[in-house]
């Protein structure tokens, strides 16, 4: 019954997505209700793992968590969450964090909530970002990249494409 339900919300995700493109997603005028409802279903799909939305991680004190990108390495090259880390960084040396609330996102939570699990399994206290790095740059905050600001985001497809004029969605 589980799996039906996934699958089940998998195709509504899909479906929404598929017809917000044809409507031209860039255009949307509720960009972030989109993304909101993309990452609910995301989070949905994994009951276990705690997310936390984007207004309660930055009342987050940034001693008390490390952020963890688990996005590919070309994904990371676009763009970055402010003092983030790549997933490979934080498993060379996963004792550094050891007293830290462990956070991780990637485009919208489902490749980050997969490696929640992971992490959860572990026995590390963890949350995945909901909505990660698309709700994040959908609310304008600030993106990074080699230290300098940026209004880049990866993305998979122009059908991912919500982000906020002015903001550039990369995918080739």
């Amino acid at each position: 019954m589980e799996y039906y339900l996934a699958m089940k919300t998998i195709l509504i995700m899909i479906s929404l997505v598929l017809l917000q493109s044809c409507f031209a997603p860039s255009k949307a005028q509720n960009k972030l209700q989109i993304v909101k409802s993309m990452g609910e279903s995301t989070a949905k799909q994994f009951p276990t793992v705690k997310h936390l939305s984007i207004e309660d991680f930055e009342k987050l004190e940034a001693s008390k968590y490390v952020l963890v990108d688990v996005r590919s390495a070309p994904e990371r090259r676009v763009s970055m969450l402010p003092n983030a880390i790549s997933k490979s960084e934080f498993e060379e040396n996963p004792s550094k964090y050891q007293n830290k609330t462990i956070v991780t996102y990637c485009t919208i939570g489902y490749r980050s909530s997969k490696y929640a699990i992971k992490l959860q399994d572990k026995g590390l206290k963890v949350f995945s970002l909901k909505e990660s790095i698309l709700g994040w740059a959908v609310r304008e905050k600030p993106l990074y990249i080699e230290g300098k600001e940026t209004r880049k985001v990866h993305i998979y497809s122009d059908a991912w494409n919500f982000l906020p004029e002015g903001y550039t969605g990369v995918y080739k």
